[in-house]
């Protein structure tokens, strides 16, 4: 992800912040992929969540990405090719995946639930440009979640299957105020 590919600054977490990077926001696509896939019954093969909660999908449903590190892939276990048809504008992902139907077609419903939380901290800087008395919050902060995800298949209406996505672990953002 360089600017001279196209990519411009956006939010990203780094050291237990949110900053501006170059490809910022990139995993708001690999998530939205991440979805897509489970929602097509495809096999995942390697996906990774973020260190912190995101706001775009539910705890869980996240795919986050780092180059020459983490990565998100999956493989075609459909009996024909399958089409990805993307877009985004206005800050919107849309990801669908198209295929020929197949003999038996199941329905999947996606679930996540948050087991726990972990409250964040708040911590104070000095900022001698500010009036006295003066507080201004520099980053919001994230509570910390344990989360399992799950995916269940129908088939006629009726449970086949209920297995479990992933159990996953994000760190509570500490809260900055000057």
């Amino acid at each position: 992800r360089t600017a001279a590919a196209g990519f411009k600054s956006a939010a990203v977490y780094v050291g237990g912040e949110v900053t501006t990077g170059i490809g910022g926001g990139i995993c708001q696509v690999s998530s939205t992929l991440y979805n897509s896939v489970l929602l097509a019954n495809l096999e995942i093969v390697e996906r990774y969540n973020h260190s912190y909660a995101v706001s775009y999908v539910p705890a869980g449903r996240d795919a986050t990405v780092a180059y020459g590190g983490k990565d998100f892939k999956f493989k075609n276990t459909r009996n024909y090719p399958i089409k990805i048809v993307a877009s985004a504008k206005n800050g919107v992902v849309s990801i669908t995946i198209k295929g020929i139907k197949e003999e038996k077609e199941y329905e999947v419903v996606l679930t996540s639930t948050v087991l726990s939380t972990t409250p964040n901290q708040t911590v104070y800087e000095n900022n001698s440009s500010l009036a006295e008395g003066t507080e201004k919050v520099i980053q919001k902060g994230y509570t910390g979640k344990t989360s399992i995800a799950y995916k269940i298949l129908k088939y006629n209406g009726k449970t086949i299957s209920k297995t479990v996505l992933s159990k996953d672990v994000y760190k509570p953002m500490n809260r900055i105020v000057e």
